[in-house]
């Protein structure tokens, strides 16, 4: 009997686990062929201010079986970014949004989270954030 209340404690308590974190803004830095690498910080004086406003806002994410669910609040609207997972493990997620040609990278381990705008060909913008696991 008590066998059978420790395994049914054990798989509660897994069940219980959290696959939802909050992402809080670190920076955002742009690549550009012809010209230098810009960052954007909430610290920095040089930082447009507008712009960390809107990409600033913490973003929920949602680690489901086949896709990552980024939402966020803009100008208090809720925007949700759904990832396709395309490669997985115990450490880290990769995920590709087909439609505004975002890839994103979700570290379990280190829970960072960076995602990445493809502009052009010459042209790529990455967003990086520090995350933490969030109880349901």
């Amino acid at each position: 009997m008590k066998i059978l209340a420790l395994l049914l404690l054990i798989t509660f308590s897994a069940k219980a686990e959290s696959r939802d974190f909050v992402c809080y803004f670190e920076k955002k830095s742009e690549v550009m062929k012809d010209f230098s690498t810009e960052e954007q910080t909430t610290e920095s004086n040089n930082s447009n201010k507008e712009l960390i406003q809107i990409i600033g806002a913490p973003v929920s994410v949602m680690v489901g079986k086949s896709e990552l669910i980024y939402r966020v609040k803009v100008y208090n609207r809720e925007n949700k970014l759904i990832f396709k997972i395309i490669e997985a493990n115990d450490q880290s997620i990769i995920g590709w949004n087909e439609e505004q040609k975002f890839s994103t990278f979700f570290s379990l381990e280190k829970q960072t989270m960076v995602f990445t705008e493809l502009l052009s060909g010459d042209h790529v913008a990455a967003y990086f954030y520090s995350c933490m696991r969030v109880s349901s």
